[in-house]
């Protein structure tokens, strides 16, 4: 007996589209009710503030331009609740406008409610990248050397929005990887406005935090640096 192996894929890519489509309205759900309070999230599955490890609060200079390969810090006076205490890692910054993706949001969805059939996924959170196409996924991983239809974005850091190039990451046990829903969008002149306005402080992008594996710290260890900076400046 035949079976049809094309309605199998469009079963399962309908199936995917609905998930993603379910993980993003409870997302932008949360957001629309955390208003100007800000936004609050649970630790992802398997891990907690408690007993992640806390990176050394090293002085980093804060850069004068954004550039692709950098953080964004939001600012404590930031209250969009799409963007209030997040970090972004910016991908693509040029005069057409620019593109990125938040990494310290997880969602409490799991990548295992995505694609069940593999094991193991239980304990991956999927992120919420951005409010832009919140039902579309791109992904992060570490490699020397990214495969095909991969981009390399950072030192050792590639992007992909690919399922099947995911897939294959997963097969080979790679565990530094995150899978986000949406991403951040700024138009022409937008982000550098939002800059100038002081919403948002410059760092260099570092891996350790890309795959922090305590994402509620992220911008608080962030904050602290800039703290710093601003505090031996005024001496």
């Amino acid at each position: 007996m035949k079976t049809n192996r094309s309605g199998s894929r469009d079963h399962r890519s309908r199936k995917l589209f609905l998930t993603l489509v379910v993980i993003a309205v409870a997302v932008l759900l949360t957001l629309w009710g955390a208003g100007e309070g800000g936004y609050r999230i649970g630790h992802p599955t398997g891990s907690s503030a408690a007993v992640s490890p806390r990176l050394p609060a090293l002085l980093v200079q804060s850069l004068d331009q954004p550039q692709a390969g950098t953080f964004l810090v939001a600012a404590r006076s930031l209250r969009d609740p799409n963007f209030s205490r997040t970090v972004v890692f910016l991908i693509d910054y040029d005069s057409a406008g620019a593109f990125g993706l938040i990494i310290d949001r997880p969602t409490g969805h799991t990548m295992a409610e995505l694609w069940p059939d593999i094991t193991g996924l239980e304990a991956y959170s999927v992120y919420f990248g951005g409010p832009v196409f919140p039902h579309h996924l791109l992904f992060l991983f570490r490699s020397d050397s990214g495969p095909e239809d991969t981009r390399r974005v950072f030192r050792g850091v590639y992007l992909g929005s690919d399922e099947l190039v995911l897939k294959r990451i997963l097969a080979e046990g790679e565990d530094e990887f995150r899978v986000y829903a949406g991403h951040a969008g700024w138009a022409s002149g937008q982000l550098d406005n939002e800059i100038a306005r002081g919403d948002w402080y410059i760092l260099p992008a570092e891996r350790a935090f890309i795959f922090h594996q305590g994402p509620s710290r992220i911008w608080e260890e962030l904050i602290q640096r800039v703290d710093i900076q601003v505090v031996n400046l005024r001496k």
